[in-house]
């Protein structure tokens, strides 16, 4: 199955959502590819904070990430399209009308960490991982 996460800029959530999946996924043995990207990014790596938040957690190293703007091809490939606010599901469907189906949305919504402290990029990473595990994965 193919998850693509989506967030604004790609150096954040959707970055640090992809890492989690892989790495829940890793663990637990499932056949899972996980992607994100962005509706507004550019090419830059990963947040220095998001790099640490996930590091420092579960020792997921998100050091190689490369953000990337969303794509047809990305939409396509996905099964479950994860956005981090109501506003990107909008944007998505409005880009992408087609991806309506297999859009799902963070509930509550995932608060941009952008250019906040370390101790902000932790407390998204594990509402991100709350979030990914309980709704895919079903673990305590």
């Amino acid at each position: 199955m193919n998850f693509l996460f989506v967030c604004t800029g790609n150096t954040c959530r959707s970055a640090m959502a992809s890492a989690i999946l892989s790495h829940l996924a890793e663990k637990s043995g499932a056949e899972i590819c996980a992607d994100s990207c962005g509706i507004a990014a550019y090419p830059a790596p990963a947040s220095q904070n998001a790099v640490l938040a996930v590091s420092e957690l579960y020792g997921i190293d998100l050091s190689n990430h490369t953000a990337k703007m969303v794509s047809a091809d990305l939409v396509e490939k996905a099964d479950v399209i994860f956005a981090m606010t109501p506003r990107h599901a909008t944007a998505l469907i409005s880009l992408f009308p087609d991806c309506a189906d297999k859009l799902t949305v963070a509930d509550p919504e995932i608060v941009d960490p952008y250019m906040q402290d370390l101790s902000i990029y932790k407390e998204c990473a594990k509402e991100l991982y709350s979030q990914i595990n309980s709704r895919f994965f079903k673990e305590g």
